[in-house]
């Protein structure tokens, strides 16, 4: 797989959006082979928005939202320790099973401000990881799954962030903070104030809200009606990170039981 080839978008969502259901448990046959395109394919649905009115998600030189392309500047604190301070930065994010993934999706989509959600759901555990470093991350990351199992994830309940709304992780929680802390322990040198102050499990279906009422109604409604989703951290993902949007690199998987 080309580390720099955009993979489109595509929802992997079926029925409404509204009082969503329990996804089904993933079977053993969801299981990862080591195949790269078996890999590439299997991660198709965590592949980025295409904007709207874009033309194309491979040329971002244009995304739509509060910003462009060539006025985007990231905060101090979000960028990597390192020299030039304008090298590429990367994120590396928890890889779920496709209906896990999905329910939290559709969650996202329907609350998150639409001009700003680029994104679709994910829990990431770095998001500022520099280009310079890159392939000492990456042996990193791949000596770290050889060894960790994947393990179940569940949400608990959602809680109020300071424009937006969160999703806590009740089972998942303490196995993701190990993966990061193993992580950290080896990248504390060159990693980003933010991503050295910790690590909380957790996914944002809605953020950048300045509407306080908006925020507390999405807060009740996602109380009433939004069944906790379980599923299973099967892997890692690497993104690039460009003015807002991630371009998918590459994939991991973890062990699964038996292996």
């Amino acid at each position: 797989m080309a580390a720099n080839k955009a993979i489109s978008y595509a929802a992997a969502l079926s029925g409404p959006q509204h009082g969503l259901k329990r996804p089904a448990k993933p079977s053993q046959a969801d299981s990862l082979s080591a195949s790269p395109q078996k890999l590439q394919n299997q991660t198709q649905w965590y592949q980025l928005k295409d904007p709207p009115g874009a033309s194309s998600i491979g040329n971002p030189s244009s995304p739509q939202g509060p910003y462009t392309a060539s006025t985007y500047q990231r905060h101090s604190d979000h960028m990597p320790r390192t020299s030039p301070p304008s090298e590429e930065a990367y994120i590396l994010s928890l890889k779920t099973d496709k209906a896990h993934h999905a329910a939290l999706t559709a969650l996202r989509d329907r609350y998150f401000p639409r001009h700003l959600n680029k994104l679709s759901a994910h829990i990431a555990l770095f998001r500022a990881l520099p280009g310079s470093k890159l392939e000492e991350i990456s042996h990193d990351i791949a000596s770290l799954s050889q060894e960790q199992h994947a393990f179940p994830i569940k949400t608990s309940s959602p809680y109020r962030l300071k424009h937006g709304v969160g999703i806590g992780v009740s089972s998942g929680a303490m196995e993701s903070k190990v993966v990061f802390e193993d992580l950290r322990s080896k990248w504390e040198a060159f990693l980003s104030k933010q991503d050295n102050a910790g690590f909380r499990a957790h996914y944002t279906i809605m953020n950048k809200m300045e509407d306080e009422q908006e925020v507390g109604r999405c807060l009740e409604e996602v109380k009433r009606s939004f069944e906790a989703s379980d599923g299973i951290v099967d892997g890692l993902i690497l993104w690039r990170y460009e003015k807002g949007y991630w371009r998918f690199l590459r994939a991991w998987e973890f062990r699964r039981e038996g292996k």
